[in-house]
């Protein structure tokens, strides 16, 4: 839901989602859109009345604390949430990464798997400043 051309595509979420009940339907930067919620509301519920018990969405998005209230008080019953941890030491270990690495580097892919330390320290440097510039903002901005 970054792009404009994404957000285009379900300026009719009923069409949209109609379309592809029988598809895996990825909503990314949901935080972006939140009033989508109340659309997969509705067609968790238009899918049920035609027997599809079990159709897919996988919603992604930076986990605000008002991002989750909403999803939750707008699909309770119709949705599972999967935290998306970190890599941690055990999971490293078992794939060869010796401690001081993940120490180091931490558990987040890109950083742990970088080809060198310095490009891992730039990774996470350009990480933090990307959140706090962008998603901090936008949080900010939408409490207001």
């Amino acid at each position: 839901m970054e792009r404009k051309s994404d957000r285009l595509v379900l300026q009719d979420p009923d069409y949209f989602f109609s379309q592809n009940r029988d598809k895996l339907v990825i909503l990314d930067e949901i935080h972006r859109t939140p009033e989508i919620f109340s659309q997969l509301r509705g067609e968790k519920d238009r899918a049920r009345f035609v027997g599809i018990r079990h159709n897919l969405y996988l919603v992604l998005g930076s986990a605000s604390m008002e991002l989750l209230r909403q999803s939750g008080e707008s699909l309770a019953g119709r949705i599972s949430y999967v935290a998306l941890n970190p890599i941690n030491v055990v999971e490293a270990h078992n794939c060869g990464i010796d401690l001081a690495t993940i120490w180091l580097r931490g558990g987040l892919p890109d950083s742990l798997t970088a080809s060198s330390n310095s490009k891992s320290v730039r990774w996470r440097s350009d990480f933090i400043k990307s959140y706090f510039e962008r998603d901090v903002r936008f949080f900010l901005n939408a409490l207001q």
